[in-house]
């Protein structure tokens, strides 16, 4: 029998060796694949089609109307600007009135800045009015105050935002702030400015300047020697020196000491607002109230209303990449000055406001400038554009700006939080813009480059571009009844080879345009359905429509020939038509897939026929011949002409509604989709071959810009000049990306922290007190972790050396990007630990626990949503032995077991010899001992008879599973899905995790019949037992969708012997779970309030148990046993072991239970054992 329970757990642990390994493999899961299914049509099975007359029911002379400008506050430049020339006066430094600087020594300290708080951003929100593309970050998205009066981006790629009560690093995901609780000297941050050496330079209010080096903050203040503790500005010159602007005088800073200049050294006013460095390296400086003061280093040039200013109070200085200088007054409006000559522009030259708080140049040359009212200028060097409220920008007053290295646009605002520009991406036009109305059905751009705009409500517009004034505007016209288009609703137009224009109408028939007159076809003439859901051009310039449940039809001349399910179609719901360029017919249908016409047959892709999907809403052929299919639920369908491959949510599909189709000049896949609009870089998509499958799809949400609610079926355009047009449910949106040239910019991948027991931990405490306990939030302890430092910026433990009681280690890794960032992908692996990269992922941290002693590094990399991977980053770490472990203590202990050894070699000789004249009285026992045998033999057979009754029936179950999956797998092979086998898995894991359970109590059992336990009471954490047991629990409970909850206190112990109060645990969690139905709850909890015994308790609100249960509970007996809420066999052999277990602990089990209203297993036992002293 042993041998048997040998063999038996040998091929368990195999079998779930196998499973483990499995779970550890490649989970991603691969798009999925079909040759070509389709169903060719018999053709002795067709009818003919049918032929009739194209009749005009009516024609008329067509009236647009007039174009009216589409709202938007755009202003050209008078040739009246203020244009005067520059005049300065000249001070030198220590001549006539003026002294020499004042020189400040003094000793700079640093404090070690504390651990930041982490928030997750959430999406951003924006105006119901929105069509410049603004999005609000605010106190709902976790910023800590919505005024943001500074801006800076650091080389990492990180923004940090100064706010009143705070400063921020957003890195795209996460929000980490920095208060006086950090070290902050006050939480009003005032300017941000960043070094060539990334320092950041933090003035805040009242309290001087900060210097962040990323581990320490360095305070200058006026105890050490600033004029003031206002700081206005931070600037860097060429030669790397650092300078303050200050309320009373200019300084200049070196290490430990500085440099003060004020009026008595010759500037032109102490409060100092901006400092720039013109192309000679001459300094501007801004004064409040003395105009501007020109420094080369000796002399001061002075620039003041007595000099032809036209205001002394000078807010902001700003040099353009022309090495224009932009002045900012206080409340007249901002002044060029280009080297020769000052111009001045004012509201009454376009700017929103004369007063202007922040300065930026965007990539392509065009100035922003920030108005104190809250809105924005863009000035593009001709003209200027206001954005305000009906651009859906709303803020008390812009107060900072930045381009990051992405290309986005941010503004920072008084009242509003940070904004992000996103009308350099996307731009919107609803009914506030002038649109007739803002469900966009259809986009088609005729011969002269106007775009036909059909809306389902509005009717049909007609955008176009002109020029007024000398400013590009965009105008409106309305193609109505005045132009013999009666109905409102326009479901698509579309262009033939004559450049008439075709209009597919809801109940108003089909409609064309040849730009005189309009020409409608509907049922009063015999046309087969006013309401036409579809019009196309084939290769050869017919046109092609269908219309409601009446298939397809072809007007060839004066004819028109119709297709339906009786001449070859799969469905008469007709949604979409197109010809490849092999001349084959597509014909997309609700209900009958999609048929293919080659010219002789018609086949059909559909469910019945194994097709993925019914639904078919466009189709496209991309520039090598391959077809894309958009799909009504089943994602993305590309076909080669061999065999179909379905892309949906695991290649980053955020919808599997799939509406509309676009291959773009530069080779690029667009869809459109219930929830965004989604796109497939051409290096991606034509990568794709028999070994390589998969794709990275990017998607375009709220944080890119994309606001519309639902993509429209086939509305989506590529216009003449690369702008991309799509249609949603509220709005018409065009995309400019397509026509600049785009920049790829790898994210900067970093590990950004890691944590103990996932709790963050302050790395420089730990290194500055190695030789203590350092005691985490969630009350866990940490001894004899040592690292050498910590790193800059993330504060990463360097050198780090963990113990095994402290080994559960989570790595936190991002690659910054503020673009894109939902569609990046990691891999990571642990040398030492995984075998391989891991499948991608969007999750951010992993986790490591038990690890073993000796060295390990972390290795992630990531993957953008455009393909690119980034260069890996690595954190090296390791595991210190445990003292059993070490090689001296292993020598010791293996010369101490030979010598024991040898020790009871030479006392079991000595025995023998003593006793041989005893030999004979010990035959004489043998026989009294082989009488006792026999009686114990019999014994053995009766109970020998139970187990293998247990073991027959209990074993039936599971291996039954066995059998029955591997005939459903087998069965299923040709059709199954990654559901499908994941479940299996699921099952045979549950099945093997059952025997593994019968098999440890069936060896138990053994062992007690041996009398063979050895009984070892040892100091047990019980939370931390509990919480290594639990992990094999999890999944049983998620499968009967059970809550399992511990609710053990943390630094709960006893003394027990830890195999044994494992192996109850296991069978009391273990029958909780398999008495207990769907959906109910197993808690184990502990009562402590006596201090001689504790108590464990495993409560279930399952079946309950009879009294007749109850009273046989800790016996063996397989005819009382009963089964589990589903199926699972029970037969008391756990409960008997438990029993068994509970007093050799000298304590018991007490069991409460109620019909329907589940069970209360309560094992009490003492907290020291009898007899052992520590």
């Amino acid at each position: 029998m042993k041998r048997g329970f040998v063999i038996i757990s040998i091929l368990l642990i195999t079998l779930l060796s196998c499973i483990r390994e499995t779970e550890t493999g490649d989970t991603g899961i691969k798009p999925s694949i079909l040759k070509d299914v389709g169903y060719v049509v018999p053709p002795d099975s067709l009818q003919p089609p049918d032929t009739s007359l194209l009749k005009v029911s009516n024609v008329m002379i067509s009236r647009i109307s007039e174009p009216v400008a589409l709202k938007a506050n755009q202003k050209n430049i008078p040739v009246s600007l203020k244009i005067s020339r520059m005049v300065t006066s000249t001070r030198r430094i220590g001549t006539g009135e003026f002294t020499n600087p004042r020189v400040i020594n003094f000793k700079e300290a640093s404090i070690s800045v504390g651990l930041p708080a982490q928030v997750l951003v959430k999406e951003p929100i924006y105006k119901e009015i929105n069509p410049g593309s603004f999005f609000y970050y605010s106190k709902m998205q976790g910023l800590l105050h919505d005024q943001i009066r500074a801006l800076a981006q650091d080389s990492i790629g990180n923004i940090w935002v100064g706010t009143d009560n705070g400063l921020t690093r957003y890195d795209g995901k996460y929000f980490y702030h920095f208060t006086q609780n950090q070290g902050l000297a006050n939480n009003l941050i005032n300017a941000l400015f960043i070094d060539s050496k990334n320092n950041i330079w933090i003035s805040t209010y009242e309290g001087g300047v900060t210097r962040y080096d990323g581990k320490n903050f360095t305070q200058i203040s006026t105890k050490s020697g600033l004029p003031h503790d206002l700081v206005n500005c931070v600037f860097e010159d060429k030669y790397n020196r650092i300078w303050f602007g200050t309320r009373k005088g200019l300084v200049l800073y070196q290490e430990g000491k500085l440099t003060v200049y004020t009026k008595e050294t010759g500037l032109s006013a102490n409060d100092v607002r901006s400092i720039i460095e013109d192309g000679s390296g001459r300094m501007w400086i801004a004064t409040y109230g003395g105009g501007i003061s020109i420094f080369d280093g000796d002399t001061f040039s002075v620039f003041t209303t007595k000099e032809g200013l036209i205001q002394d109070h000078i807010s902001l200085l700003f040099r353009d990449s022309k090495n224009n200088i932009w002045i900012s007054t206080a409340f007249m409006g901002i002044i060029k000055y280009d080297g020769r000559a000052l111009t001045s522009y004012t509201t009454h030259e376009g700017l929103g406001n004369n007063s202007i708080r922040s300065f930026l140049e965007d990539r392509d040359g065009n100035m922003w400038f920030g108005n104190s009212n809250g809105n924005l200028t863009k000035f593009d060097g001709s003209s200027m554009r206001v954005y305000g409220p009906n651009d859906g920008l709303v803020a008390e007053a812009m107060r900072s700006s930045l381009q990051d290295r992405n290309g986005n646009i941010w503004f920072g605002t008084r009242g509003a939080g940070l904004v992000k520009f996103e009308g350099r991406l996307f731009s919107h036009y609803t009914q506030q813009e002038g649109i007739a109305n803002s469900r966009i059905s259809h986009i088609s751009e005729d011969s002269h480059g106007n775009l036909w705009i059909s809306t389902f409500g509005g009717s049909l517009n007609i955008l176009s571009e002109g020029i007024t004034n000398g400013i590009q505007r965009q105008y409106i016209r309305s193609f109505g009844p005045e132009a013999g288009l009666k109905g409102r609703f326009i479901f698509k137009t579309v262009n033939d080879s004559e450049g008439r224009i075709w209009i597919a109408t809801d109940n108003n028939g089909l409609l064309m345009y040849d730009g005189t007159r309009t020409f409608t076809y509907d049922k009063s003439t015999g046309f087969p359905n006013n309401t036409v859901l579809m019009v196309d051009t084939d290769n050869h310039g017919n046109v092609w429509f269908s219309t409601t449940q009446s298939g397809v039809s072809l007007i060839k001349g004066d004819k028109i020939i119709s297709y339906n399910v009786k001449n070859g179609l799969s469905s008469n719901h007709v949604r979409s038509f197109y010809q490849d360029s092999k001349d084959n017919l597509w014909i997309g249908t609700a209900g009958g897939g999609v048929t293919k016409y080659d010219g002789e047959n018609f086949i059909h892709y559909n469910k019945k026929h194994g097709f993925f999907s019914d639904t078919i809403n466009d189709i496209i052929e991309d520039n090598r011949g391959v077809i894309w299919l958009a799909s009504g639920g089943n994602g993305l369908i590309r076909y080669d002409g061999k065999s179909f491959i379905k892309y949906s949510e695991e290649s980053g599909l955020k919808n599997d509604m799939v509406v509309s189709l676009l291959q773009d000049r530069k080779g690029n896949i667009w869809a459109g989709t219930r929830f965004g609009l989604h796109e497939i870089k051409k290096r991606i998509h034509e990568s794709i071959d028999t070994l390589n499958v998969s794709v990275k799809i990017n998607s375009y949400g709220i944080e890119q810009g994309f606001v519309g609610m639902e993509c429209r079926k086939e509305a989506m355009l590529e216009a003449s000049d690369g702008t991309i047009w799509i249609g949603t449910e509220d709005r018409l949106t065009a995309y400019h990306g397509g026509t600049s040239l785009e920049k790829t910019i790898t994210p900067e991948l970093k590990i950004s922290k890691v944590q103990l027991f996932n709790e963050d931990v302050n790395w420089s405490k730990v290194k500055e007190r190695e030789d203590s306990v350092i005691v985490l939030q969630n009350g866990i302890r940490l001894r004899n972790i040592s690292l050498s430092g910590v790193t800059a910026w993330y504060s990463l433990p360097e050198n780090l050396k963990l113990t095994r009681k402290s080994n559960f280690i989570t790595l936190h890794f991002i690659a910054t990007t503020h673009s894109q960032i939902k569609n990046i992908r990691y891999q990571y692996m642990l040398e030492g630990v995984d075998k391989k990269w891991s499948s991608p992922t969007e999750k951010t941290d992993v986790s490591y626990a038990h690890l073993k002693h000796g060295k390990y590094n972390f290795r992630v990399k990531s993957i953008s949503g455009e393909g690119v991977e980034s260069n890996e980053s690595n954190f090296s770490f390791s595991v210190k032995a445990a003292w059993w472990e070490t090689i001296w203590v292993q020598t010791i202990l293996v010369l101490l077991l030979l010598y024991s050894i040898y020790r009871f070699i030479q006392a079991q000789i000595e025995t023998h010899t003593k006793n041989s004249d005893k030999l004979y009285q010990e035959l004489l026992d043998k026989n009294s001992e082989i009488d006792r045998f026999n009686d114990n033999l019999e014994k053995v057979n009766i109970e020998k008879g139970k187990i293998l009754s247990v073991i027959s029936n209990d074993l039936r179950g599971p291996i039954n599973n066995f059998i029955s999956l591997t005939k459903s797998f087998k069965a299923e092979t040709s059709e199954i899905t990654n559901d499908k086998i994941k479940d299996y898995t699921d099952k045979i894991l549950d099945s093997a995790n059952s025997i593994n359970i019968l098999m440890e109590n069936l060896l138990q059992w053994s062992r007690i019949q041996q009398d063979n336990i050895v009984f070892e009471p040892v100091k047990v954490n019980i939370f931390e037992l509990l919480n290594g047991e639990l992990e094999n629990f999890y999944k049983q409970a998620q499968n009967k969708n059970i809550r399992l909850l511990n609710k053990i206190p943390v630094k709960l112990e006893v003394e027990a012997d830890q195999r044994m109060l494992r192996t109850i645990l296991r069978n009391l969690i273990s029958n909780a779970i398999k008495f207990t139905p769907r959906g109910g709850d197993v808690q184990i909890k502990a009562d402590t309030k006596s201090k001689e015994t504790i108590s464990i308790i495993v409560a279930d609100n399952g079946i309950g148990m009879t009294p007749d249960v109850e009273e046989n509970l800790f016996t063996l007996n397989i005819q009382t046993g009963r089964s589990g809420t589903e199926g699972e066999p029970s037969i008391g052999l756990g409960l008997l072991i438990c029993n068994y277990m509970a007093r050799k602990h000298s304590g018991h089990i007490e069991v409460e239970s109620e019909i329907k209203k589940g069970s209360r297993f309560t094992l009490i036992l003492p907290r020291r054992q009898p007899g052992n002293s520590e």
